[in-house]
Formats: structure tokens, sequence, C-alpha cells
């Protein structure tokens, strides 16, 4: 195992430059997309794990996971704080709302459009990776794998959340200033698509999201 080496992140929010830098860690994705080689029966060389593009994709592939994660657990985190949010907490939203004075709904909401401009951070990525080795079938193989790892974010997130939300009546009084929402949902996240070219305007072809 190589040892881990940071990028600076292109993710949008300079609030959240130093939540970026502990979560790109404590998800855990990195030894998980390093584990997807032994799993799908590949080889990838250390000098492509060591690439600057394939840190990139795993960097804002963890991110994505990290916010999906934390804007989907607020729930749950809210009701085991008395019906506050800690913010003192990692999470996402706390980080916005402790270091930027934004409401619960504010911060929300920009955890939300945070997540979508992952979501287009990891495609490109994907695809540069894919562009810069695109003669090598195992590398194609080990990025489909990392896109598609966070529908599993998505799909977990979504189910666990509807538990916590059920009980979320009981903070109503606590939360009454303070209500927010999560973007509605049908529970049939589309798994995002990678081509392994860019169009003439430098984007790929991807649905979802």
């Amino acid at each position: 195992m190589h040892a881990r080496k940071h990028g600076p992140s292109k993710a949008c929010s300079d609030d959240l430059e130093q939540w970026k830098r502990y979560r790109v860690d404590s998800t855990g994705m990195f030894m998980l997309f390093h584990w997807m080689e032994f799993a799908l029966d590949l080889h990838i060389p250390d000098s492509v794990w060591d690439d600057p593009t394939v840190q990139l994709l795993m960097d804002e592939a963890s991110l994505q996971i990290g916010v999906v994660h934390d804007l989907y657990s607020l729930p749950k985190h809210i009701l085991m704080n008395d019906c506050r949010v800690d913010t003192e907490s990692m999470n996402c939203v706390a980080w916005l709302m402790r270091g930027t004075g934004e409401s619960l709904q504010e911060a929300v909401d920009r955890c939300w459009d945070y997540i979508h401009h992952l979501d287009d951070s990891v495609v490109h990525a994907a695809i540069v990776v894919k562009s810069r080795f695109r003669q090598d079938k195992a590398i194609s193989q080990i990025v489909d794998a990392i896109v598609y790892s966070l529908q599993g974010s998505w799909a977990y997130g979504i189910r666990s959340s509807q538990y916590w939300f059920k009980l979320l009546h009981v903070c109503q009084p606590a939360l009454q200033s303070e209500k927010f929402t999560v973007a509605a949902s049908d529970e049939k996240q589309q798994p995002l698509v990678v081509s392994n070219e860019v169009d003439d305007k430098g984007d790929s072809a991807r649905t979802g999201c």
C-alpha cells in the first residue's frame, strides 16, 4: 500500500476547506477503493494509484460520500442531541452553521448543492483518468467501480434517514425556527454514467443527480 497523498479539492465551498481535509480521510473510502482492485481481480500499479488524476478522483468521491452521509444522518444526530443541531460536531451542516452563521435550512441547502457539484466533479475526474489511461481496461474498471460506489451511499442515506425523519415530529417545538427539508427523492437515484471521451464542450455523457 502506498502513502496517501492529499491534493487540493476542486470543490466549490471555501467555507469547507478545513472540513474537507478532515472528511476526505474519515470516510474510510480510500482503503475501500484499493480493496476494489483485489475484489475485481485486477492489477493496478502503484504509479497509477499515485497519479494526481487518480488521487483527485478518489478525493472527490470520498468527499461526495461524506457530504451525503452527513446530510442524511442529520435527523438522527438532531434526535440524539435533545432535538438540536450539535454545532460542535464535524457534520457538514453543523460545520457551516458554526463557521458562517447560516441557518439550519441554509446550511442544508448549501450541502445539497455541494453534493451535486461533487457528482459532476467525480464524473469529470473519472473521464480525465480514463482518457489518460485509455489503453488500460483494468484502470477503466477500477474507475467505474469507484464512481458506482457512490450509489451505495445514496441508497443507504435515503433508506436510513426515512426512519429518523418519522421520529422528528417530537422535535418540532425545538426546531420551529429552524425547519428544514431535504430534497425529495423517488429512491431511484440514477447511476452516474461515465464515458471514455470528452465531447466538444469538454463535458461527459452522464445521467442522474
